[in-house]
């Protein structure tokens, strides 16, 4: 899984993060087509969609890849389980630090303030293979629906973590070797910024009106804070 040519030679990392990504996608796909269904866009009832950092087509050399097998039932889980682990460990044999987890609709729909990690894991997603309707009445119905539902308390649980993260690094950006993902103002700081505005707006941040044309300024500065973080990261993996 090369990334060394796109990251020298691309004008941005932004251009190089969602070129490895895309070609995990690819590779998920075919894999998808040799061990689970022939055709992309099926079986009928099962999908597969990234997750995390996977979701937001953000993934340095080494990033964990978060994958999440969706069912529409138990049966359907049943009946493709022995495939998805063919999948999961030929990833695994290529090289690849999969994280993959499988639920069915019903279990998504259920998912209670107990478990806000999985809600929010949900926040950055897209899809990869399977039964692409059925991706969209989760994208469109189903995940919305749930962020409503689950909306306060996540917001909670997302200022508690920061609170947390940032305890832990003594609450400055001023370290002589600082944790460029989890550090204050570090990576994950803008991640939980996209969380909180998506889950109060329904919106990303780029298209919320706190990055309205009137503040173009303020906006490339964002993305340029963040690519340079970005650029760290993958120099250090």
């Amino acid at each position: 899984m090369r990334f060394a040519p796109h990251f020298w030679l691309r004008a941005t990392v932004g251009h190089a993060v969602a070129a490895r990504s895309d070609l995990i996608d690819a590779t998920a796909v075919r894999l998808w087509q040799i061990f689970v269904e022939k055709d992309e866009y099926g079986p009928s009832g099962m999908m597969l969609l990234a997750t995390g950092g996977f979701g937001r087509q953000e993934l340095a050399p080494y990033s964990d890849l978060d994958m999440l097998f969706l069912a529409n039932s138990t049966e359907h889980e049943r009946r493709h389980r022995d495939a998805i682990r063919q999948l999961t460990q030929e990833m695994w044999d290529l090289g690849l630090r999969v994280s993959a987890t499988t639920r069915t609709l019903a279990e998504c729909a259920d998912t209670s303030v107990d478990n806000p990690e999985f809600a929010i894991s949900l926040i950055d997603r897209h899809y990869i293979a399977g039964d692409f309707e059925m991706f969209e009445q989760f994208d469109k119905d189903l995940v919305p629906s749930l962020h409503r539902k689950l909306r306060d308390p996540l917001l909670q649980n997302v200022a508690a973590l920061c609170r947390t993260r940032h305890d832990r690094y003594g609450n400055t950006l001023f370290h002589l070797e600082p944790n460029i993902k989890e550090c204050p103002g570090g990576l994950r700081d803008s991640h939980v910024t996209e969380w909180v505005t998506k889950l109060l707006n329904g919106r990303s941040l780029a298209e919320s009106p706190l990055m309205s044309s009137n503040t173009k300024s303020g906006r490339d500065e964002w993305q340029i804070g963040v690519d340079f973080l970005l650029s760290v990261r993958c120099f250090l993996h």
